[in-house]
């Protein structure tokens, strides 16, 4: 409201005070009112839920960013205070696929453990829904693999890939170069040749090794994933760690990042200029996702079981 004052009525010295009392009350009522709450960065996982008898796809809101770091939402006391989103970016490949609306329809156990792993929030019907096929059959967990793939999901526009992560095919010498890490962390390794219950100790070397599919970044970082032919395993019961696919980042020196890790997406989630790079696990009993974050320095895991 305009201030109007009648300069008959109040001397020249009155105006210049009733003016500045104006003003500070003014700025007072500004500072009183409260500021707009920015969106809290939420970053969740578009999925066709696995182990169910009917499958449906829904949205896991995963992991949100507070201050430096990513925290997963894995826990109810873990998410408190954390606002989920109604309206979803899908990504892929630094790309926008389009957006999405989800409803909350609560969570209620009794057993705290089935949190990270029940509590979904449900597609909202009737709306276009992006969709990519997973012809290749990965991302297989403790049940069968999904029939379409897993996409990310961000509370605000931001999937763009700056890191500019792309398909890559490993040279040879890299079976001999990463043998010895590879061997630290796969352990003995045995096979059944004669009887499925009886293992035999399986002298390996690196020509044994095979190669998943890996990747490499726009500054020559290269992430490299081999492993031996499960094919070889003849023993019954899950196969061990030795033909599971181990993942090293190789860039100034080999980094070892974890086994049985599948590349979902790269993104810059967060908007600081680097990508953060999210994958599917799966070992026993216990399926979920890693997301790496801070030139792969730092990771943070959402992972669940089944029983």
């Amino acid at each position: 409201m305009p201030l109007a004052i009648d300069r008959q009525t109040f001397g020249r010295q009155e105006v210049d005070d009733l003016v500045t009392i104006f003003l500070l009350v003014s700025m007072l009522g500004l500072l009183g009112q409260p500021r707009k709450a920015t969106a809290e960065l939420v970053l969740g996982i578009l999925e066709q839920t696995q182990c169910t008898q009917d499958p449906s796809v829904a949205v896991r809101a995963m992991f949100a960013r507070r201050g430096q770091e990513w925290v997963a939402l894995t826990s109810r006391e873990g998410s408190q205070g954390v606002s989920l989103p109604a309206v979803w970016t899908v990504g892929l490949h630094g790309k926008t696929l389009g957006r999405i609306t989800t409803s909350d329809p609560g969570f209620q156990t009794d057993d705290a453990w089935t949190f990270p792993r029940d509590r979904l929030l449900l597609v909202t019907p009737g709306q276009p829904e992006p969709e990519v096929g997973n012809k290749q059959r990965g991302f297989a967990g403790w049940c069968d693999p999904p029939t379409r793939r897993p996409l990310v999901v961000v509370s605000r526009p931001t999937v763009q890939d700056p890191d500019r992560w792309k398909p890559y095919r490993p040279v040879d010498a890299l079976r001999s170069h990463l043998f010895e890490d590879f061997t630290k962390h796969a352990g003995a390794v045995s096979t059944c040749p004669a009887d499925p219950e009886v293992p035999t100790p399986l002298a390996y070397g690196s020509r044994d090794l095979v190669f998943f599919p890996s990747y490499q970044d726009r500054s020559g970082k290269r992430l490299v994933v081999l492993g031996l032919d499960v094919h070889r395993n003849t023993c019954d019961g899950p196969p061990g760690p030795g033909f599971a696919p181990h993942s090293f980042l190789l860039g100034n020196e080999a980094l070892y990042l974890g086994s049985n890790l599948t590349l979902v997406d790269a993104g810059d989630y967060d908007s600081d200029g680097a990508s953060e790079v999210l994958f599917w696990y799966s070992g026993y009993n216990d399926d979920g996702y890693t997301l790496f974050y801070d030139g792969f320095r730092k990771h943070v895991d959402y992972h669940w079981n089944y029983h």
